[in-house]
């Protein structure tokens, strides 16, 4: 029976394959996304005017969750620990009143999730002269599906939900062997900027993630995790 444990939770992913993706994609994000100070400046005075409608607010964050429920509202996978850096772009597509509705859209250079618990394999897989478990997994990531929905982000501090749909790509089969490389993802939550200038902001929040192959193999372990994260915001314009 513990071996049978062991090769459901066994996932072996190479990373050097996986580190060249992460680390150019970073890159390239990097490029695109440098704030333009002198160009922040005017975005904000069109942005107070009520002209933000061809303005976006673009960033980068970091998001961690310790520990994934093993009793979710989507997924059973327990134990595992995430951490992910993130680029963010959002764009106003509709005014409700005193609201806006965003567009906004994702990319996860970096994601890795740990398995706190794949150590107390080892013995029994060495024994049955198979593989031990990683103590890691990594993957990349992009969420093209989201909405926003906040108040005016010209006020000190402004409140915002939101939910994005997308995909992570992992470097093997997850989160088990039964699984697939490539997983679904759907997250929602919410949180607040604070703006430090006229076209900056430093955003806390939370969210419920969750990854699944949305039955597309053989089985479908779903992962959830209560994700936390803080980043760092500004008005820009992107290439049309």
């Amino acid at each position: 029976m513990r071996v049978k444990a062991a090769l459901r939770r066994c996932n072996v992913w190479p990373a050097r394959r996986c580190a060249m993706t992460i680390v150019s994609g970073a890159a390239c994000m990097a490029v695109m996304l440098v704030p333009d100070l002198h160009a922040q400046a005017a975005i904000a005075g069109r942005m107070e005017g009520g002209e933000s409608r061809a303005a976006w607010q673009v960033g980068t964050y970091v998001a961690g969750a310790r520990s994934s429920p093993g009793n979710g509202a989507l997924g059973t996978i327990p134990d595992r620990d995430h951490f992910l850096v993130g680029f963010q772009a959002g764009t106003r597509v509709l005014r409700l009143g005193g609201v806006s509705v965003n567009y906004i859209a994702q990319v996860l250079p970096f994601v890795v999730i740990g398995d706190r618990f794949a150590s107390q394999f080892d013995s029994v897989l060495d024994a049955n002269k198979l593989a031990r478990l990683p103590r890691r997994a990594y993957a990349v990531g992009f969420s093209p599906f989201g909405l926003e929905i906040t108040t005016p982000s010209t006020r000190r501090v402004s409140g915002y939900l939101m939910t994005a749909g997308g995909g992570l790509v992992f470097t093997r089969a997850y989160p088990d062997v039964t699984g697939r490389r490539t997983n679904f993802t759907l997250e929602a939550g919410g949180g607040a900027r604070i703006r430090t200038t006229r076209a900056q902001w430093v955003q806390v929040g939370y969210k419920y993630h969750h990854m699944s192959n949305a039955g597309t193999a053989f089985a479908n372990p779903g992962l959830d995790a209560n994700l936390f994260f803080a980043g760092y915001q500004w008005a820009t314009r992107l290439p049309r």
